[in-house]
């Protein structure tokens, strides 16, 4: 899967152009876009305790604090700090085609594969895993996590105790939400400092 990196993050928004709609106390909205142009284009709505991020990129809630803005809101400058694992656990209601976290089949197999190294499997039981677990990996996490539980070698089961391990990755849509969530609301606070700068030149 294709990686959602600052980088690629600041390449997409590069045209993009926040403007804000509502600016209300903790009743905020932001709309941003590439003027006439939809493409990755985005809104962020705040209400007390909620933000709201939609648009082309997916649609995400979450719930925290009363002013959502003070959750999200990183350093003035520098890096675009994300927290992937933290802000998906505020989450209330998440993008329908894409989700934020998704089955791996690859973290599948570097798990099995580590496992037999670590045993010093021979060649026949990697034939074995590679036949009756590894066949299954890009199935669906379902059939995938049943072969790995149900596969016995020598009378046990050495993967029955596997389903409380995660084979999943955050989604490009998710991570791309969280980069967008950072960078508006720096947006939106330059503005406001560049207002309030003119307002005090006067």
């Amino acid at each position: 899967m294709h990686e959602v990196t600052e980088e690629s993050f600041l390449k997409d928004v590069a045209r993009h152009v926040v403007t804000v709609i509502r600016d209300d106390g903790v009743h905020r909205h932001l709309h941003c876009a590439i003027p006439g142009n939809g493409n990755m284009h985005f809104d962020v709505v705040t209400y007390p305790g909620y933000l709201v991020y939609s648009g082309d990129m997916g649609c995400y809630v979450f719930a925290r604090i009363r002013d959502m803005f003070e959750f999200f809101r990183g350093k003035p400058e520098g890096p675009l700090k994300i927290n992937k694992g933290y802000w998906g656990e505020k989450l209330e209601a998440v993008d329908r085609p894409d989700g934020y976290r998704e089955y791996q089949p690859e973290l599948l197999e570097k798990y099995v594969n580590e496992w037999l190294d670590e045993n010093e499997a021979d060649e026949e039981l990697r034939e074995q895993v590679r036949d009756n677990v590894l066949s299954y990996a890009h199935d669906g996490e379902y059939a995938a996590r049943d072969a790995l539980t149900q596969f016995e070698h020598e009378g046990r089961r050495p993967f029955q105790d596997c389903w409380e391990l995660s084979f999943a990755e955050y989604t490009f849509r998710f991570v791309w939400c969280c980069y967008a969530l950072v960078w508006s609301i720096r947006q939106y606070d330059q503005a406001r400092s560049a207002v309030s700068a003119n307002g005090d030149n006067k």
